[in-house]
């Protein structure tokens, strides 16, 4: 998987789509124009057209940054050019800095991992194969350099879902080098938690 990978406003605190309760509060025009098009010229309902410019629309990612639980999420005290998301109360920097099990501290350790660790290396120049390709729930890719290897799960799904390592893995031991849930200690088949992810070594 090449690419470099980047952090957009918002994303290392866990800041959501904000989908606005009326095309009014939306100000992309492209947004604007999808929705008259596919309301006029379609003949799509409005509350479905409104559904899914709050999956797509670009002003998801243009609310303004929710620095804490205040008036406008901390961002201004003048009329912001788009609503603040209401999720504000609960998601914004002052809370994610309080509490070490945040969105944001795993940022850190992902950055930490990609550019100061034994895997730097290997994150960035391995080769890069997926596997279960087939399943919808759950990305699975490994990455290999030299001897090191290490095999990246990520379930993208809110519930529970089987797993199983890939029978190639089989032989290897495997050590778990990050996270989402503090208490994942080994990969055994079994369930991947939601939204849940983890890096692993193969040794």
């Amino acid at each position: 998987m090449q690419g470099t990978p980047f952090i957009y406003q918002g994303e290392e605190i866990g800041m959501t789509n904000a989908a606005f309760d009326s095309i009014e509060e939306y100000n992309d025009i492209d947004t604007l124009n999808y929705y008259t098009k596919a309301v006029e010229e379609h003949g799509i309902e409005r509350k479905e057209a409104l559904k899914k410019i709050n999956r797509v629309s670009r002003d998801n990612a243009r609310t303004p940054m929710q620095w804490s639980d205040e008036k406008n999420g901390g961002f201004t005290s003048a009329e912001p050019w788009l609503k603040v998301n209401p999720n504000c109360r609960s998601i914004n920097v002052a809370s994610a800095l309080q509490d070490k099990d945040s969105v944001f501290y795993f940022y850190r350790k992902l950055v930490q991992l990609r550019r100061h660790s034994p895997y730097s290396d290997l994150i960035a120049y391995g080769d890069y194969r997926e596997f279960c390709e087939n399943n919808e729930a759950v990305f699975v890719y490994l990455r290999t350099l030299r001897d090191k290897r290490i095999l990246v799960i990520c379930s993208f799904v809110e519930y529970e879902v089987p797993f199983s390592l890939p029978f190639e893995f089989k032989h290897y031991k495997v050590s778990v080098i990050l996270t989402n849930y503090s208490d994942r200690r080994e990969l055994e088949n079994g369930m991947l938690r939601p939204y849940e992810s983890i890096v692993a070594e193969l040794l």
